[in-house]
């Protein structure tokens, strides 16, 4: 059923590179998509952008929309699904589909890989706006914005090295503030245990959400700069390595 979601914490921090792909398909009336890996903030961002829209929120997490027969209950002006690449239910392809092409609705998608490859046709049909992790990556004015936002004051030195060692990555950044927010200043200590909750939320939000042969595959290729068809096929006793390698990439960007 449509899921409505309350509203969003004022203090998300939104680039202006978003910003700009966000407007420009809304004036256009074109649909967006934005392809990140988890942690960018992107569903945060997107409820910030719609808060004030007449909207209802999707997801695909568990592989489908909703009931089919209750599609004729979407009324809203905007349409945002998130978790779009996990669907496989062949109604709720169509169901997208169909919306897309009616054109009524302003219509944001949002996965963790590139475009799904049952969206790319109509997607240069209907001349999508894309947008990907560069768009959602942090620069030194928007760190600066989130440390105010968190009542966090902390000299430029130490700011330029919270950039360099996050790369921009939003969640990194967040995870820094709930270590900062008590007056420590940043260093060493402070990246070391921001890296280890990184690894607790990748363990529990990505890991443990994919099925074990892609736990397996994806595990022994972490051992290799590279990998072939035939090293995963040895590595997991499997036959089904192409497809299996093909889902993965279509899920996120675990391999590239």
């Amino acid at each position: 059923m449509e899921r409505r979601e309350p509203g969003m914490s004022e203090r998300v921090i939104m680039t202006a590179a978003i910003q700009k792909k966000l407007k420009t398909a809304q004036s256009e009336h074109v649909p967006v998509y934005i392809g990140a890996s988890v942690g960018y903030g992107k569903t945060a961002v997107v409820h910030a952008f719609c808060k004030e829209n007449d909207v209802v929120y999707l997801s695909g997490e568990n592989g489908a929309l909703f009931n089919w027969n209750q599609a004729k209950d979407i009324h809203a002006n905007t349409v945002v699904i998130d978790d779009i690449s996990w669907i496989t239910d062949e109604d709720s392809r169509q169901l997208i589909l169909g919306m897309i092409q009616d054109g009524q609705k302003n219509i944001i998608m949002m996965g963790r890989s590139k475009l799904p490859d049952w969206l790319q046709y109509i997607g240069v049909q209907r001349n999508f706006v894309i947008a990907d992790e560069r768009d959602l990556m942090l620069g030194m004015t928007a760190i600066e914005q989130l440390l105010d936002s968190r009542h966090i004051s902390l000299p430029l030195n130490q700011i330029r090295q919270m950039h360099r060692d996050s790369g921009g990555y939003p969640l990194s950044l967040c995870l820094a503030c709930g270590h900062l927010s008590s007056g420590r200043p940043y260093d060493d200590s402070v990246r070391n245990e921001t890296v280890r909750d990184l690894y607790h939320y990748w363990d529990q939000r990505i890991f443990e959400q994919w099925p074990p042969y892609l736990q397996e595959l994806l595990m022994g290729a972490a051992n290799f700069e590279s990998m072939s068809v035939e090293m995963g096929e040895f590595l997991t006793g499997s036959n089904q390595i192409a497809a299996e390698i093909e889902y993965a990439m279509s899920i996120g960007n675990f391999l590239t």
